[in-house]
């Protein structure tokens, strides 16, 4: 009688020993496939020719959290800026390039042309956030199939720039010749300009191109600018554009000139509109780009992304030294206003 309690007894133990150890793995199991080993650190590199550009990096940053990526968790960012001294871009995508990223992100024409000519002989993948003539500097071979190994989140801002002067024309009715400034070391010339003389044909306007290529040549143009020589500026999209804005402004309003720019930051410094997308908007739109690169997606067959959102912005203290000649009708196409 003891004997057979003593083996029922054993043989409770084991069986309460085997159910621990099933237990034990089936836990184990279920941890191991709800919460996956967690992927290895990805680095990407990102290049900007000017801290103006940061945003776009912040809202990049903030959208990658979307999909699953977390700085400094999963993925590690080198982020390296040319604090506006262009001729510094090549050789700081280089240094990029050198250290064999995941991913390269520029965050503009000079940027990405500048990764592109270091990454020339690797299988970096590069994204671009915020280009304005993709297609036409031969970055992709066309915006629905890039081709390559570089896609990204195109401004469109050619074809943005036809609004920007339709935009003009409806705040001043009786603006005619505008100065176009642009950079004529990346700015394709002949197909920008072509564009907007047909534009402007349709708005009994004419443009007056004007190339430079540094600051000086910037601020030379505007200072020769004679008494009814033109009745407007506009700013076509380039990264020595938007380093210029602060030394500009200053000489385009006591000139008297209105100024169309193509960014929030040249409105809020005294421009008088601009047409264009916000830098953190179009960090977030490309997060999705990045994110399906990081994920396996070859960019070859990611298309290019046009602009999800663009913002036509009027600077109310610039407008009121035009007061006399604005059309309050142009007021009603803005989508925010700033003093």
């Amino acid at each position: 009688m003891e004997f057979r309690n003593y083996r029922f007894s054993l043989n409770k133990a084991i069986l309460f020993v085997l159910l621990f150890v099933l237990c034990f793995t089936l836990v184990g199991y279920n941890k191991q496939n709800v919460f996956p080993q967690e992927t290895p650190l990805k680095t990407v590199g990102v290049l900007m020719g000017s801290d103006l550009r940061s945003d776009k990096v912040k809202g990049m940053i903030e959208g990658l959290k979307k999909y699953g990526y977390e700085e400094n968790v999963n993925i590690q960012l080198r982020i390296v800026s040319a604090k506006d001294r262009i001729e510094d871009l090549p050789k700081l995508a280089q240094e990029l390039v050198r250290q064999s990223p995941d991913l390269l992100i520029g965050t503009g024409e000079r940027e990405t042309l500048s990764l592109q000519q270091a990454a020339a002989d690797s299988q970096i993948p590069i994204v671009f956030i915020g280009v304005g003539f993709a297609e036409e500097l031969g970055l992709v071979k066309s915006y629905a199939q890039p081709g390559g190994k570089i896609t990204g989140v195109d401004n469109y801002y050619l074809q943005l720039s036809g609004k920007r002067l339709e935009y003009f024309k409806r705040l001043l009715p009786g603006v005619q010749k505008v100065m176009v400034l642009y950079d004529k070391t990346i700015t394709p010339v002949d197909p920008s300009i072509d564009f907007l003389n047909r534009v402007a044909s349709q708005f009994d306007m004419t443009v007056i191109p004007v190339g430079v290529e540094n600051e000086v040549e910037a601020l030379n143009a505007i200072s020769g600018i004679e008494p009814g020589e033109v009745d407007g500026v506009m700013l076509l999209c380039s990264l020595l554009m938007e380093s210029v804005t602060d030394s500009i402004s200053p000489l385009i309003q006591e000139k008297m000139l209105p100024s169309f720019g193509v960014s929030a930051n040249q409105t809020k410094k005294g421009f008088l509109a601009s047409y264009g997308m916000d830098y953190r908007e179009q960090g977030i739109q490309a997060s999705r780009i990045v994110a399906k690169i990081l994920q396996g997606q070859d960019p070859a067959a990611i298309p290019v992304e046009a602009p999800a959102r663009v913002d036509f912005i009027i600077n109310t203290k610039a407008a009121e030294a035009f007061e006399a000649e604005i059309d309050p009708a142009g007021f009603a196409c803005a989508s925010e206003f700033i003093r």
